[in-house]
């Protein structure tokens, strides 16, 4: 199929570009990049690029599952120009400037060349459709914003227009002009309308501080807001527990780390039925602070309090703990945690990564005679490529 492109004037004659239908999925355009800006210009479309790579599982994921789905090819057909960009081979100049680092890179972008949102990792065929209506609602926020402003400015005490104001702005990358106005608006609601879907919408976006009415509300009544708006309070309180935590290990406060852990206990026993108890979430907080601070003797204590009280019978948990301290710590009293640590995995199920891991930290602790018999041992069992490959360096290791 060949489009002949017009924007305003003929560009300078007609500049071909191919499109490739998969499956009756996503129609992919081919052609340079500012061929692709003149196509989506001349449409009035934004433009959709999967930044992959040829060797990325996931990217082929999309490619197979995703964008040949018809549902998918539908909505993204008629609302984007679709394209495909291997990021390690062309458009060497948009990937720099985009800084493609990761794969599958799913962006977005405006007629002129903007990135207006982006997603980096696969997503099933519901994300990535809801990734495209939002990309387009936020588009039609733009569209709407100068008169919604105007109305807003009018009378700032008009509360129907400041929330229709803040609706539209809570599409787009508004900054700390639009948080002001949502905390003006938000301070004259009562509680109960704070839970109101619109006004979880504004909560969302604007507030960014822990220390408001706002914030407080949303977390003392966390199991509401989780029946009601689901992983949407998860994000929420999510994002503001990384800011508390990030706090803390900038200021090196164990009183800011408290205010993450409530966060964190809060989060955990309004969203999951099976919830363990606090000292369980609080433990792996204790962990990312003192990780967080370089503290290396005070992250290796944290771990070692926390699997004592909690994940003495998780056998995964005990294998990967075991490697984690064998592979960070040379004192006596944590490896020797390790090895007791590994033996009691091993007694609860010997396969090729237990063998694997009690060996690993045998050599650590020095016994290399007994890490070579267990090493062996999980060579017998037919591990897959990558742990025979580890268990092979582990055994030139001990000759």
């Amino acid at each position: 199929m060949t489009y002949f492109l017009k924007a305003g004037l003929l560009l300078a004659g007609a500049i071909l570009l191919q499109a490739t239908a998969l499956g009756q999925g996503i129609t992919f355009t081919q052609g340079k990049w500012q061929e692709i800006l003149a196509k989506a210009q001349a449409e009035n479309k934004p433009i959709f690029v999967d930044f992959y790579a040829e060797w990325c599982g996931p990217c082929k994921f999309m490619s197979k599952n995703v964008f040949t789905d018809a549902e998918v090819g539908d909505y993204y057909n008629a609302h984007f120009i679709s394209v495909k960009i291997d990021a390690e081979k062309e458009e060497p100049e948009l990937v720099r400037t985009s800084r493609i680092d990761a794969y599958p890179s799913l962006y977005y972008f405006s007629p002129d060349g903007t990135v207006i949102n982006k997603n980096i990792g696969a997503l099933d065929k519901t994300g990535f459709i809801a990734l495209g209506k939002k990309v387009l609602r936020g588009r039609s926020a733009l569209n709407e914003l100068p008169a919604l402003k105007a109305k807003y400015e009018a009378d700032t005490n008009d509360a129907a227009a400041a929330r229709s104001y803040l609706l539209a702005l809570a599409q787009t990358d508004a900054g700390s002009e639009a948080s002001t106005i949502a905390g003006r608006y938000l301070s004259g609601l009562s509680d109960a309308e704070l839970q109101e879907a619109d006004n979880w919408t504004i909560i969302q976006k604007f507030v960014n501080n822990s220390d408001s009415r706002e914030f407080k509300y949303v977390l003392n009544h966390a199991g509401v807001f989780a029946e009601k708006y689901g992983k949407s309070l998860e994000e929420f309180v999510i994002k503001h527990m990384d800011a508390a935590l990030t706090n803390a290990v900038r200021q090196k406060s164990i009183e800011k780390a408290k205010e993450a852990k409530g966060m964190y206990v809060t989060l955990m026993k309004a969203t999951n039925p099976q919830a363990r108890e606090a000292g369980f979430y609080e433990g792996i907080i204790d962990m990312f602070y003192q990780q967080g601070i370089e503290n290396e003797a005070g992250y290796i204590s944290a771990l070692i309090r926390w699997m004592e009280a909690y994940n003495l019978n998780e056998r995964n948990e005990l294998m990967r703990r075991s490697l984690e301290i064998a592979s960070r710590s040379k004192e006596a009293t944590p490896l020797a945690k390790a090895r007791e640590w590994s033996a009691k995995a091993l007694q609860m199920g010997e396969d090729a990564v237990a063998c694997y891991v009690y060996a690993f930290v045998l050599e650590q602790t020095g016994d290399k005679a007994k890490a070579k018999i267990y090493a062996e041992k999980a060579l017998t069992m037919k591990p897959d490529e990558e742990l025979s490959a580890y268990v092979q360096e582990l055994l030139e290791r001990i000759k």
